[in-house]
């Protein structure tokens, strides 16, 4: 009894042994089948990148949940950086053409005022010559020619004594030196006071 049981207990095992593989190979081959029909539709390149880049444990997707907000949050970053530097490029701009129209007026202006003060230079210079050849012209005692038109400069006074006479003489209180240099303080007067108006306009 105990031989038969010995034989017959190796068969009964290879038995149960090739009903488990057939059994295990039927399922792998459903499974497969299956796998294929799936995949039938997608490029085996991409299912394969997939595979090897897609999280599976905890710690893998909190990992990409925190990448993919940083990769947000610096695409924000680089967009608003644009638009900042967009409307800096736009200030800079509006302010060096500011800069140019507010230098130019300003050139415009010096312009303006240097063709001023020459005007006026010259026109002390002028008025400075013509005062300098009136009193140059009248301080000179001119011997002025007989005419019958004209009176004498002189006259005698028979009354008081026939060898007598008055002669007349245009004189004047201020001298020429005095008011040679009255008109040169004046001009120089003028000259500073224009100055200091002229830089004051500048300041402001």
């Amino acid at each position: 009894m105990n031989v038969l049981r010995q034989s017959s207990t190796p068969s009964a095992q290879q038995q149960i042994s090739s009903q488990r593989a057939l059994i295990s190979d039927s399922n792998v081959a459903v499974v497969r089948g299956k796998i294929a029909q799936q995949v039938a539709g997608v490029p085996s390149a991409s299912i394969s990148s997939f595979d090897s880049v897609r999280p599976k444990t905890a710690s893998e997707h909190y990992w990409a949940a925190r990448a993919l907000k940083a990769e947000t949050r610096l695409s924000e970053g680089q967009a608003h950086n644009r638009e900042i530097k967009g409307v800096r490029l736009i200030e800079d701009e509006k302010r060096k053409r500011e800069v140019s129209a507010l230098t130019q007026r300003h050139e415009e202006r010096e312009a303006k005022l240097e063709k001023l003060i020459y005007l006026l230079l010259g026109f002390l210079a002028f008025l400075m010559a013509a005062v300098s050849y009136l009193i140059h012209a009248t301080s000179k005692q001119c011997v002025p020619q007989p005419s019958r038109w004209t009176l004498p400069s002189h006259f005698t006074i028979p009354i008081l004594s026939p060898f007598a006479s008055v002669v007349e003489h245009e004189t004047s209180v201020l001298g020429a030196k005095a008011i040679i240099a009255c008109a040169a303080l004046a001009a120089v007067l003028a000259y500073f006071m224009f100055r200091h108006w002229l830089a004051r306009s500048k300041a402001s």
